[in-house]
C-alpha cells in the first residue's frame, strides 16, 4: 500500500502546519482507496481543540461531521487524518496510536524551526491491529 500525496495539497498541508506552529495543526483527507494505494484529492483544515494543543491534537466532533458529509457529498471517501509535531520526531505518540481508527491513513508532519530546520513526513496505517509505516508518493 502506498500514499499518492498531489504535490499542491503536499504545499498547503507544510504551510497550514507552519502557519498553526507552535500548536500540532490538524485536518482531515478525502480521496480513493484502492487495492494498493490510497490517493489524496482533497483536504480539510480543522481547527485543534485539544486542552494542550501544543502536544496533542483533537480536531471537534461536529466539525469532522460536516466535513465528512462533504466529502461524501463530492464522492470522494474519507481516507484519513493529518497532523504535525511541532519540534518532535517522526513517530506516532501513545495517544496517536491508542486513537487510530484501523484502515485510515495518518500522515504526521515533523516540523521543526527553532533548531535545525526541517521537514519531514510519515504514514501510517493501522491493519489489523499492526501499525504499518507506508511510503509517500508525492507527484
Amino acid at each position: 500500500m502506498e500514499i499518492y500525496l498531489p504535490k499542491d495539497i503536499f504545499k498547503m498541508l507544510v504551510v497550514h502546519s507552519i502557519h498553526e506552529y507552535p500548536f500540532e495543526a490538524c485536518g482531515i483527507l478525502g480521496g480513493e482507496v484502492g487495492a494498493s494505494q490510497i490517493i489524496v484529492k482533497s483536504y480539510f483544515t480543522t481547527k485543534n481543540v485539544s486542552s494542550d494543543p501544543y502536544r496533542e491534537y483533537l480536531i471537534d466532533p461536529w466539525e469532522e461531521i460536516k466535513i465528512l458529509r462533504f466529502i461524501e457529498k463530492i464522492g470522494q471517501n474519507f481516507i484519513g487524518v493529518y497532523h504535525s509535531h511541532p519540534e518532535g520526531g517522526q513517530y506516532l505518540s501513545e495517544k496517536d496510536k491508542n486513537s487510530m481508527i484501523p484502515e485510515i491513513c495518518y500522515l504526521v508532519f515533523s516540523l521543526r524551526i527553532n533548531t535545525n530546520p526541517t521537514i519531514k513526513l510519515d504514514a501510517y496505517f493501522k491493519k489489523d491491529e499492526d501499525i504499518l509505516n507506508l511510503p509517500i508518493r508525492i507527484f
